[in-house]
């Protein structure tokens, strides 16, 4: 794709709506995006992305995990799972910020620890929708 539009200099929108169709396209909304210093060690960053859209026709909010590495994180694979009906007993805001303040606290004990955050990141991810 950057390939492509090196080499066509034109209007961005004007080339995504020839490639996807003006049909497709929907309306602007407005989201606010920030970025997080989470953990910070010597050797290694954990970074914290948030994304959410109050304003949109559905209401969302996406937070996303990734490492710096400075050379000092070991990630460790370990084999948790979660499908997409595992938080669907979230009921009401208080008990999604429940199981999200667990989840984000699970995650601080695992960098803490210098454990692999996949599988925290991917609870994160599902607690999301």
């Amino acid at each position: 794709m950057n390939y492509f539009l090196d080499k066509n200099q034109g209007d961005c929108h004007e080339i995504m709506s020839e490639i996807f169709g003006s049909e497709n396209k929907r309306k602007d909304e407005k989201l606010l995006v920030q970025e997080i210093d989470f953990y910070e060690a010597d050797d290694f960053e954990a970074i914290v992305r948030v994304e959410m859209c109050d304003d949109c026709e559905w209401p969302w909010i996406h937070l996303n995990v990734h490492i710096e590495d400075r050379g000092g994180y070991k990630r460790q694979k370990q084999g948790e799972v979660f499908f997409e009906g595992d938080f669907e007993h979230l009921s009401s805001d208080e008990d999604f910020k429940l199981i999200m303040r667990q989840a984000i606290t699970e995650l601080r004990n695992k960098l803490e620890r210098r454990e692999d955050i996949s599988s925290i990141n991917m609870k994160i991810q599902r607690i999301n929708k």
